[in-house]
C-alpha cells in the first residue's frame, strides 16, 4: 500500500464535496427555471360557409408544445407544436352558424393555460339553381375569349366573330365584341383610333370594366374606352421595350390598371404614366387577378412542356412559385388568403402555401381554363368540353346539362346572380348565360 495513504484526508475531502453539492443544488432551487406551461393565442384566419381556419400562436421556447382547440367547450382538436404558430382548419362546420372557439395548452395531460375565447360565424351557402340559356354565332373561325359583366343588362363579350356577310365582303371588317343589352346580344365592332388616326379591327384577348363608361380591352396592346370613343396606347411606339405582347388585364380602377402577357410580360398603368415589371419568368401569363393595387396575382404556363407558375406581386415585389409539371391556367383570390387556381384540377393558396383541393370522383377532371366568383362560397370554374361546375362554400354542383365535347369555354365572369361563360362551339361564338333563381 502506498505511504502516503491518509483515510482521515480522504473522508475530510468527501465530506466537503458533498456540502458544496448541497450548497449548489439548494441554489440551483433558487435561480429562475423553465415555466411549466406556455402562453396560447387564436384568431380567425379565415371563415368560409363549412370551413373555418384558425390560426394557433403558443409562447416559443424552442421545445415541443401539445396543445388543444375547443368550440363551443369540447375539444376538437388535440396536437403538438414545436414552432411559433400553426393552422388548425375545421371542417365539420355548418354554414350560417355561430361557433365560439378557445386555444388550450396542456401540462403532464392537464391544462396549464388557455386562450380568451373567440367568436366567429359561417358563412351561408349560395343557390345551385340556375336557368342557362346558351347563344351560339358566327361563321367559320369564330370564337370569344373573355367576358365582363357591369350589370345584368350590360355584358360585353370579346373575341372574334365572322359572319357570312363579313366573310363575304371585302369592306366589312369582322366582328370582335358581342353586348348584352338586357334582351338580347348584339354583334359590335370595336375599332380602337391608332397613333395615326386611323379605325383598326382586330380579335381581342380580353376585357374589364369598372362601369359603362369606362372599359379596358386588350388585343396585343391596351385600349380604353371612355363612353365616347376607343384609344389605343401602343407601347412600343410610346418608347416602351416590352418582352412580349400583352393579353390581359385586371385592375382596382380604370386610372390603376395591370396587363400581362406573352414571355412574362407584366405592365402598370396609373394615371397616365406606363411601367413595366419584371416578372422574372418567359412564360405565357395567362390569367390576372388581384385584390389591390398592392397585391396582384397572376399565372403563366408553358403548354409545351406542361409546365407553371404562380405569380404574386405584392408592394412592388414579385414572388414565383414555379410547377415543373402541373398546368395552371386561371386565378381568383377572395382575399390574401383564400387564393384559388385551376388548370389540372384546383388548387388552393391559403396565403403561406400552395394545398391541393380534395376532389370529389363525381366531379369532371376535365382541363379548367377559367375561375371566377362573388366569395368563397360562390365559386365557378368553367373548361373543356363545355364544363361548369360550381361550388356554394360547402358542396360542388357540375352542370352536365351544359356538357359538350364541341364546346371549349375559356372565360367565366361573376356578378351577384349572372354567370356568363364564353368559348367556342366548334367554328362558332358560344355563350352561356346563367341567371341564378
Amino acid at each position: 500500500m502506498p505511504s502516503d495513504y491518509n483515510p482521515k484526508a480522504k473522508t475530510a475531502t468527501f465530506t466537503i464535496f458533498l456540502i458544496l453539492a448541497t450548497i449548489l443544488t439548494m441554489s440551483c432551487k433558487e435561480c429562475p427555471t423553465e415555466p411549466d406551461g406556455y402562453s396560447i393565442d387564436i384568431s380567425a384566419d379565415f371563415v368560409g360557409a363549412s370551413r373555418v381556419r384558425l390560426l394557433v400562436s403558443v409562447s416559443d421556447s424552442g421545445n415541443v408544445r401539445e396543445f388543444g382547440i375547443k368550440r363551443d367547450g369540447a375539444v376538437i382538436v388535440k396536437c403538438q407544436l414545436s414552432g411559433k404558430d400553426t393552422l388548425i382548419t375545421d371542417n365539420s362546420v355548418e354554414p350560417a352558424t355561430a361557433y365560439q372557439y378557445e386555444g388550450i395548452v396542456y401540462n403532464n395531460d392537464e391544462i396549464s393555460d388557455h386562450s380568451e375565447p373567440i367568436e366567429v360565424t359561417t358563412l351561408d351557402t349560395t343557390s345551385h339553381e340556375i336557368e342557362w340559356t346558351i347563344s351560339r354565332f358566327g361563321y367559320i373561325g369564330s370564337y370569344l375569349r373573355d367576358v365582363c359583366i357591369i350589370s345584368e343588362d350590360d355584358i360585353w363579350a370579346v373575341g372574334f366573330i365572322e359572319t357570312e356577310e363579313t366573310m363575304h365582303n371585302d369592306t366589312l371588317d369582322p366582328y370582335n365584341a358581342a353586348h348584352w343589352n338586357g334582351t338580347e346580344w348584339e354583334l359590335r365592332r370595336i375599332n380602337p383610333i391608332t397613333i395615326t388616326g386611323q379605325n383598326y379591327s382586330s380579335s381581342i384577348s380580353d376585357i374589364y370594366a369598372t362601369s359603362t363608361n369606362n372599359i379596358w380591352a386588350v388585343y396585343g396592346i391596351p385600349m380604353y374606352y371612355d363612353g365616347n370613343s376607343w384609344i389605343q396606347y401602343h407601347l412600343f411606339n410610346m418608347g416602351y421595350e416590352m418582352s412580349g405582347i400583352l393579353l390581359q388585364c385586371w385592375g382596382p380602377s380604370s386610372n390603376n390598371m395591370y396587363f400581362a402577357g406573352t414571355n412574362g410580360c407584366f405592365v402598370h398603368y396609373s394615371n397616365t404614366s406606363w411601367t413595366i415589371i419584371e416578372t422574372n419568368t418567359s412564360r405565357t401569363i395567362n390569367d390576372i387577378h388581384g385584390l389591390s393595387s398592392d397585391l396582384v396575382y397572376m399565372v403563366g404556363s408553358d403548354q409545351d412542356t406542361w409546365s407553371s407558375n404562380f405569380i404574386i406581386y405584392e408592394d412592388g415585389k414579385i414572388r414565383n412559385m414555379d410547377f415543373p409539371d402541373t398546368c395552371v391556367q386561371a386565378v381568383y383570390a377572395t382575399a390574401w388568403n383564400d387564393v384559388y387556381l385551376v388548370g389540372q384540377g384546383l388548387l388552393y393558396y391559403d396565403g403561406r402555401k400552395i394545398n391541393d383541393w380534395q376532389w370529389s370522383d363525381d366531379l369532371p377532371m376535365n382541363l379548367f381554363q377559367s375561375v371566377s366568383g362573388n366569395g368563397p362560397n360562390d365559386i365557378f370554374l368553367a373548361g373543356h368540353f363545355g364544363t361548369i361546375i360550381h361550388y356554394n362554400g360547402k358542396t360542388w354542383k357540375y352542370y352536365n346539362t351544359l356538357n359538350n365535347t364541341n364546346v371549349l369555354l375559356g372565360a367565366v365572369a361573376v356578378k351577384d346572380d349572372v354567370i356568363i361563360a364564353v368559348g367556342d362551339y366548334g367554328q362558332q361564338a358560344n355563350i352561356y348565360h346563367g341567371v341564378r333563381n
